[in-house]
C-alpha cells in the first residue's frame, strides 16, 4: 500500500509492507518510483481481513484485524492519494471508508463504488493499474469546531515473561491529544499487579526519564514515580499475585497525574519538565489483557 503524499512541497510516498506470510509489517518513505520491475516471488501468502490506517498529522499507524503493527510519526505530511496493490495475483478491496477530519476537508467530486478489484500490471508500463486508488465508500467531514475529544484504541495482550516488568517498546501507546491534559481510561484484566508509564516522544530511554505508575492489587498500594529507564529487569518472579479485572482510570491535569481503581482515587503525583506522549502497559508478571481503551482530550492532534 502506498500513500502519496506532499512533505515541503517534494512528492513523496509513504508505503506499508504487508508481508502476511513472514509476519512482517513495514513503513519506508521516499520519491515515488514506478520504473522498477521486480519478478513476483514463486509463491506467498493469502489473507483475508480489515485494514486500518490512521494518520492525524503527527501520528502514522497500521491495524491489522485490529492490532496494531506499525506506529510511527511522521511530520509536515498531506496525504493526497493511496494506492493499493497486491504483491502478486490479485486483491479485492471491499468496504472501504476514508474519513476526513478538519477544516480543509473537500468532499469529492466523483463517487466510485466501495468494492474493486486490484492486479499488478501485465505489461511493464511505468503508470500503475487505473483501479488501484481506492477512492472511499463513505466520506465524512468534522468541522474542527466540533472536533471528536474521545480518541479510543484497540484492545491488546501484553505478556511479561520469563521475567518480570517486561516492557515492549516497539508497541508504545501514542497519547493523541494536541494540548497537555488528557484524561486514559481502559478495562484490564491482569494477572498481576500492573504498571503504566509514560514518557516523552523520545521514548523510555529519553534522557528526560519517564513516570511510571504502580498499580498494586494484591497489596493495596498505588504510587507513581519519576526515574530513568535502564533496560527491561531481567529477574524471574516466584511469588504468586492474585489476578485482577476492573476499570482504571488516569487523569492529568495541569502537570498532576492522578490514579483511580474503578472511580476510587488513588494516587497523584505532580510532573515537572516532562511532555507525556507515549505510554507502555505491561504486568509484573503473566499476561494483561487492555480492552475499551480511550483518552479524552480538549483535542486531538491535527484534528
Amino acid at each position: 500500500m502506498q500513500l502519496q503524499s506532499s512533505i515541503d512541497s517534494v512528492l513523496t510516498v509513504n508505503e506499508i509492507a504487508l508481508k502476511f506470510s513472514e509476519g512482517i509489517f513495514e513503513h519506508t518513505t521516499g520519491v515515488f518510483d514506478n520504473s522498477k520491475n521486480t519478478p513476483a516471488p514463486s509463491s506467498s501468502r493469502a489473507f483475508k481481513g480489515r485494514i486500518r490506517v490512521v494518520y492525524t498529522g503527527y501520528f502514522f499507524n497500521v491495524y491489522v484485524d485490529g492490532e496494531s503493527k506499525i506506529s510511527r510519526t511522521i511530520e509536515n505530511s498531506t496525504i493526497t492519494q493511496i494506492l493499493v496493490a497486491p504483491l502478486q495475483g490479485q486483491a479485492s478491496i471491499s468496504n472501504g471508508v476514508v474519513s476526513c477530519y478538519g477544516g480543509n476537508c473537500q468532499e469529492p467530486s466523483t463517487t466510485r463504488p466501495s468494492t474493486s478489484s486490484v492486479a499488478p500490471p501485465t505489461t511493464s508500463a511505468a503508470a500503475p493499474p487505473a483501479n488501484s486508488a481506492v477512492a472511499p465508500s463513505s466520506y465524512s467531514t468534522v468541522s474542527s469546531k466540533s472536533c471528536d475529544s474521545i480518541s479510543p484504541f484497540n484492545d491488546f495482550l501484553v505478556v511479561s515473561k520469563p521475567f518480570i516488568k517486561m516492557y515492549d517498546l516497539s508497541r508504545p501507546i501514542l497519547v493523541p491529544c494536541a494540548s497537555s491534559d488528557f484524561q486514559l481510561d481502559f478495562d484490564v484484566a491482569t494477572e498481576s499487579d500492573l504498571y503504566v508509564t509514560f514518557s516523552d516522544a523520545s521514548g523510555l530511554s529519553s534522557g528526560s526519564g519517564y513516570v511510571e505508575s504502580f498499580f498494586g492489587f494484591s497489596s493495596g498500594n498505588y504510587f507513581i514515580k519519576r526515574a530513568q529507564f535502564n533496560g527491561n529487569d531481567k529477574s524471574t518472579n516466584s511469588v504468586t499475585q492474585p489476578s485482577y479485572s476492573g476499570h482504571l482510570t488516569i487523569n492529568y491535569t495541569n502537570g498532576i497525574l492522578s490514579l483511580y481503581v474503578s472511580n476510587e482515587f488513588e494516587a497523584s503525583f505532580k510532573i515537572r519538565n516532562l511532555d507525556l506522549k507515549k505510554v507502555y502497559i505491561t504486568p509484573h508478571s503473566g499476561v494483561a489483557k487492555i480492552s475499551n481503551g480511550t483518552f479524552a482530550c480538549s483535542s486531538v492532534i491535527k484534528c
